[in-house]
């Protein structure tokens, strides 16, 4: 019996660690796009923003698409 209570502390525990780093990667993404966006409305090049945030080039214009997109709705 106490195996077993064990075994689900465990398994919630590693449920729990889980939800709380997506939820850390979420809120990195969301902190990214922002300034990703704010830099491509300041007018600085695709390029520039794509070295500064290390992503790629091609990333970084998905982004930029996506947010245009999601304001002209």
């Amino acid at each position: 019996m106490v195996d077993l209570a064990q075994k689900y502390q465990d398994d919630f525990e590693a449920a729990v660690g889980t939800a709380r780093y997506e939820g850390i990667a979420e809120g990195a993404l969301k902190k990214v796009t922002a300034v990703i966006l704010n830099m491509h409305h300041r007018g600085e090049s695709v390029d520039k923003i794509a070295d500064i945030v290390m992503e790629s080039k091609e990333d970084v214009e998905k982004v930029i698409q996506a947010g245009k997109n999601e304001f002209t709705q």
